[in-house]
Protein backbone atom coordinates (compact mmCIF):
# COMPACT_ATOMS: atom_id res chain seq x y z
CA UNK A 1 0.00 0.00 0.00
CA UNK A 2 2.97 2.46 1.08
CA UNK A 3 4.61 1.97 -2.32
CA UNK A 4 1.47 2.13 -4.56
CA UNK A 5 0.94 5.78 -2.39
CA UNK A 6 4.37 6.88 -3.43
CA UNK A 7 3.55 6.24 -7.17
CA UNK A 8 0.47 7.83 -7.07
CA UNK A 9 1.59 10.78 -5.65
CA UNK A 10 5.03 10.72 -8.05
CA UNK A 11 2.88 10.18 -10.96
CA UNK A 12 0.48 13.47 -9.63
CA UNK A 13 3.79 15.60 -9.86
CA UNK A 14 4.53 14.55 -13.10
CA UNK A 15 1.38 15.09 -14.34
CA UNK A 16 1.06 18.58 -12.82
CA UNK A 17 4.61 19.68 -14.64
CA UNK A 18 3.41 18.12 -18.37
CA UNK A 19 0.54 20.26 -17.80
CA UNK A 20 2.52 23.32 -17.57
CA UNK A 21 1.75 24.08 -13.43
CA UNK A 22 4.85 23.51 -11.04
CA UNK A 23 4.74 21.55 -8.70
CA UNK A 24 4.38 23.13 -4.81
CA UNK A 25 7.43 22.70 -3.77
CA UNK A 26 8.91 24.14 -6.75
CA UNK A 27 6.76 27.06 -7.10
CA UNK A 28 7.51 28.38 -3.49
CA UNK A 29 11.02 28.12 -4.36
CA UNK A 30 10.81 29.90 -7.17
CA UNK A 31 9.35 32.68 -5.22
CA UNK A 32 11.55 32.61 -2.84
CA UNK A 33 14.09 33.47 -5.30
CA UNK A 34 12.63 35.92 -7.41
CA UNK A 35 12.90 39.76 -6.40
CA UNK A 36 12.51 43.16 -7.13
CA UNK A 37 15.33 45.43 -6.84
CA UNK A 38 16.45 49.26 -7.46
CA UNK A 39 20.95 49.30 -6.38
CA UNK A 40 22.46 52.72 -6.07
CA UNK A 41 26.76 52.80 -7.23
CA UNK A 42 28.55 50.89 -9.98
CA UNK A 43 27.41 47.55 -10.46
CA UNK A 44 29.88 44.57 -11.19
CA UNK A 45 31.19 43.93 -14.24
CA UNK A 46 28.94 40.33 -14.18
CA UNK A 47 25.58 41.19 -12.55
CA UNK A 48 25.05 38.49 -9.70
CA UNK A 49 23.29 34.89 -10.53
CA UNK A 50 20.50 35.57 -8.16
CA UNK A 51 18.72 37.80 -5.75
CA UNK A 52 20.70 36.25 -2.27
CA UNK A 53 24.67 37.06 -4.52
CA UNK A 54 23.24 40.35 -5.55
CA UNK A 55 22.37 41.51 -2.02
CA UNK A 56 25.28 39.95 -0.74
CA UNK A 57 28.11 41.74 -3.39
CA UNK A 58 26.36 44.92 -3.37
CA UNK A 59 25.36 45.19 0.54
CA UNK A 60 23.75 48.15 1.84
CA UNK A 61 23.58 49.77 -2.19
CA UNK A 62 20.28 47.21 -2.55
CA UNK A 63 17.17 47.92 -1.39
CA UNK A 64 13.66 46.56 -2.33
CA UNK A 65 11.73 48.23 -5.29
CA UNK A 66 9.08 50.23 -3.82
CA UNK A 67 5.74 49.44 -4.75
CA UNK A 68 4.09 51.81 -7.37
CA UNK A 69 2.12 54.73 -6.07
CA UNK A 70 -0.28 55.29 -8.81
CA UNK A 71 -0.14 57.91 -11.84
CA UNK A 72 0.20 60.68 -9.96
CA UNK A 73 3.73 61.97 -8.57
CA UNK A 74 4.18 60.50 -4.48
CA UNK A 75 5.73 64.10 -4.30
CA UNK A 76 2.00 65.74 -4.75
CA UNK A 77 3.36 68.40 -7.01
CA UNK A 78 5.54 71.94 -5.76
CA UNK A 79 7.04 72.09 -2.16
CA UNK A 80 6.34 74.91 -0.91
CA UNK A 81 8.63 77.43 0.16
CA UNK A 82 9.23 77.13 4.38
CA UNK A 83 9.19 80.71 6.32
CA UNK A 84 13.23 80.27 6.57
CA UNK A 85 16.30 81.72 5.50
CA UNK A 86 17.92 80.37 2.30
CA UNK A 87 21.05 79.92 3.94
CA UNK A 88 19.58 77.32 6.82
CA UNK A 89 20.81 73.94 6.59
CA UNK A 90 18.03 71.58 6.40
CA UNK A 91 20.33 68.34 6.46
CA UNK A 92 23.94 67.43 6.59
CA UNK A 93 25.94 64.30 6.38
CA UNK A 94 29.30 63.24 5.13
CA UNK A 95 30.65 61.94 1.22
CA UNK A 96 32.36 58.54 0.48
CA UNK A 97 35.59 60.68 1.35
CA UNK A 98 34.31 62.07 4.59
CA UNK A 99 33.63 65.55 3.46
CA UNK A 100 31.13 67.60 5.73
CA UNK A 101 28.26 68.13 3.26
CA UNK A 102 24.91 70.01 3.67
CA UNK A 103 21.91 70.69 1.76
CA UNK A 104 20.78 73.92 2.77
CA UNK A 105 16.78 75.65 1.87
CA UNK A 106 18.14 77.65 -1.02
CA UNK A 107 15.72 78.77 -3.82
CA UNK A 108 14.78 77.68 -6.94
CA UNK A 109 18.23 78.03 -8.15
CA UNK A 110 19.98 75.80 -5.38
CA UNK A 111 19.38 73.68 -2.62
CA UNK A 112 16.66 71.69 -1.34
CA UNK A 113 13.29 73.75 -3.15
CA UNK A 114 15.48 74.03 -6.57
CA UNK A 115 15.84 69.57 -6.32
CA UNK A 116 12.63 69.01 -4.12
CA UNK A 117 10.28 71.47 -6.90
CA UNK A 118 12.32 70.98 -10.11
CA UNK A 119 14.01 67.81 -10.26
CA UNK A 120 11.29 65.49 -7.82
CA UNK A 121 14.57 64.07 -5.30
CA UNK A 122 15.46 65.56 -2.42
CA UNK A 123 18.27 65.31 0.49
CA UNK A 124 18.40 61.86 0.92
CA UNK A 125 18.63 61.10 -2.84
CA UNK A 126 21.64 63.74 -2.56
CA UNK A 127 23.08 61.92 0.00
CA UNK A 128 23.24 58.36 -1.07
CA UNK A 129 24.64 59.85 -4.42
CA UNK A 130 27.43 61.15 -2.64
CA UNK A 131 28.14 57.94 -0.45
CA UNK A 132 28.03 55.41 -3.30
CA UNK A 133 29.04 57.42 -6.20
CA UNK A 134 30.61 56.31 -9.53
CA UNK A 135 34.23 57.37 -8.29
CA UNK A 136 35.33 56.73 -12.14
CA UNK A 137 33.38 59.67 -12.61
CA UNK A 138 33.30 61.96 -9.77
CA UNK A 139 35.53 65.05 -10.61
CA UNK A 140 36.46 68.07 -8.14
CA UNK A 141 35.65 70.79 -10.12
CA UNK A 142 37.35 74.08 -8.38
CA UNK A 143 35.48 74.49 -5.18
CA UNK A 144 32.86 71.67 -5.96
CA UNK A 145 32.63 68.59 -6.51
CA UNK A 146 29.75 66.29 -9.11
CA UNK A 147 29.26 63.03 -8.11
CA UNK A 148 27.45 60.77 -10.46
CA UNK A 149 25.59 57.49 -9.27
CA UNK A 150 23.81 55.32 -11.45
CA UNK A 151 20.63 53.85 -10.10
CA UNK A 152 19.45 50.40 -11.35
CA UNK A 153 16.06 48.52 -11.68
CA UNK A 154 17.10 45.17 -11.53
CA UNK A 155 15.16 42.13 -11.23
CA UNK A 156 16.25 38.75 -10.36
CA UNK A 157 13.54 35.68 -11.83
CA UNK A 158 15.77 33.87 -10.36
CA UNK A 159 18.33 35.10 -12.54
CA UNK A 160 19.09 38.84 -12.16
CA UNK A 161 18.96 41.45 -14.96
CA UNK A 162 18.52 45.30 -15.50
CA UNK A 163 15.68 46.54 -16.80
CA UNK A 164 16.20 50.29 -16.14
CA UNK A 165 18.94 52.61 -15.84
CA UNK A 166 19.03 56.48 -14.76
CA UNK A 167 22.23 58.43 -13.52
CA UNK A 168 22.07 60.63 -10.88
CA UNK A 169 24.13 63.68 -10.81
CA UNK A 170 24.83 66.23 -7.47
CA UNK A 171 27.02 68.96 -7.45
CA UNK A 172 28.35 70.00 -4.39
CA UNK A 173 29.94 73.68 -3.74
CA UNK A 174 32.29 73.36 -0.73
CA UNK A 175 33.38 77.27 -0.65
CA UNK A 176 32.60 77.91 3.09
CA UNK A 177 29.86 80.25 4.09
CA UNK A 178 30.24 82.89 7.11
CA UNK A 179 28.89 79.75 9.31
CA UNK A 180 32.01 77.82 8.76
CA UNK A 181 30.02 74.88 6.70
CA UNK A 182 30.03 74.82 2.87
CA UNK A 183 27.65 76.23 0.79
CA UNK A 184 26.05 72.48 -0.01
CA UNK A 185 24.25 70.89 -2.55
CA UNK A 186 23.32 72.76 -6.01
CA UNK A 187 21.51 70.91 -7.49
CA UNK A 188 20.72 66.77 -7.81
CA UNK A 189 18.96 65.77 -10.90
CA UNK A 190 18.90 63.05 -13.34
CA UNK A 191 20.62 62.78 -16.56
CA UNK A 192 18.66 60.61 -18.47
CA UNK A 193 16.79 63.03 -21.11
CA UNK A 194 13.77 60.84 -20.30
CA UNK A 195 13.76 61.80 -16.73
CA UNK A 196 13.89 65.45 -17.39
CA UNK A 197 13.84 67.43 -15.18
CA UNK A 198 12.19 65.34 -12.73
CA UNK A 199 13.51 62.16 -11.57
CA UNK A 200 11.18 59.05 -11.62
CA UNK A 201 9.43 58.14 -8.43
CA UNK A 202 11.57 55.06 -7.45
CA UNK A 203 14.78 56.60 -7.34
CA UNK A 204 13.77 58.69 -4.57
CA UNK A 205 11.71 56.15 -2.99
CA UNK A 206 14.20 53.51 -2.51
CA UNK A 207 16.78 55.90 -1.81
CA UNK A 208 14.76 56.23 1.85
CA UNK A 209 15.04 52.48 2.27
CA UNK A 210 18.96 52.79 1.78
CA UNK A 211 20.82 52.18 5.57
CA UNK A 212 23.85 53.62 6.09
Amino acid sequence: MKYARNLALACASVALTTLGFAAPAAAASASAEAGDFVTFGPLPAILPDNQASLRSDLGKRVVEMPAPAGTEPTSGGQIRPMAIAETTIRYSWNDYRGLKSVIRQGNMNYGYLKITNKHGTDATVAKVTMVYPDKNRTQDQQSATVYYSPVNHVVCDPRCHVVDTTTVKVVHEFTQYSDGNPKGVITAYCEDPRYNPRCPDYVRDAAHRVKF
